[in-house]
């Protein structure tokens, strides 16, 4: 395909029987990943302080440790930090405040105790919720505070699918979900020699 830079997979969680299906559905496939991170959760919740859920939050604070968080990942992957153009937040930022019956973007919190566990900015529309860019804290990272959070979004939002995010930590161990043909990225530059050298990154 011209242009494209990027191919990757598409994985998701299909919920479009509900979410006590979809736990069904994991125990007949003999999957024990929703009780291990069960574990972890109780876990947390003993070691670190209660849990508080919300799924869409005006939380000054937490949205900015998911550009922190996520800005620092992308720099550990070699790749792009974003976060780097200060626009980039001021976008993001605008896009929460956007409400219509076909299109939201909640910041989704996870706190345990006095902590913000995990944080992930979403884009809901017509049923399908995509993780776009979902951070945890690395304090807790033992916990697997990401996969708490994507179980209760999973459990509690009632949407068909969740389109789970590249580089996201559910995405990591793809064993309960459904992977989609592949997805492709790309980037038009300006031609000039700043483009030229950040074309040639990506190669």
């Amino acid at each position: 395909m011209p242009f494209t830079t990027l191919k990757a997979r598409s994985p998701r969680l299909d919920l479009d029987d509900g979410f006590e299906a979809y736990l069904q559905g994991r125990k007949a496939a003999r999957s024990d990943s929703i009780h291990r991170q069960g574990q972890k959760t109780r876990k947390m919740i003993r070691e670190v302080g209660a849990l508080e859920f919300t799924i869409d939050a005006d939380d000054a604070e937490a949205f900015s440790l998911l550009c922190k968080w996520k800005s620092e990942q992308l720099v550990r992957s070699n790749l792009t930090d974003v976060f780097a153009f200060p626009w980039i937040g001021q976008v993001l930022n605008d896009l929460r405040q956007q409400r219509s019956e076909t299109f939201s973007a909640p910041l989704t919190v996870l706190r345990s105790g006095d902590k913000v566990a995990a944080v992930c900015l979403s884009l809901v529309s017509r049923g399908v919720l995509h993780s776009w860019f979902t951070a945890y804290n690395p304090e807790l990272s033992s916990y697997s505070p990401g996969m708490t959070l994507f179980v209760s979004l999973a459990e509690q939002l009632g949407v068909a699918y969740v389109q789970i995010a590249r580089l996201s930590e559910l995405a990591k161990s793809t064993g309960d979900l459904q992977v989609l043909n592949s997805i492709t990225a790309n980037w038009i530059y300006r031609n000039c020699a700043a483009a030229l050298l950040l074309r040639i990154s990506h190669l």
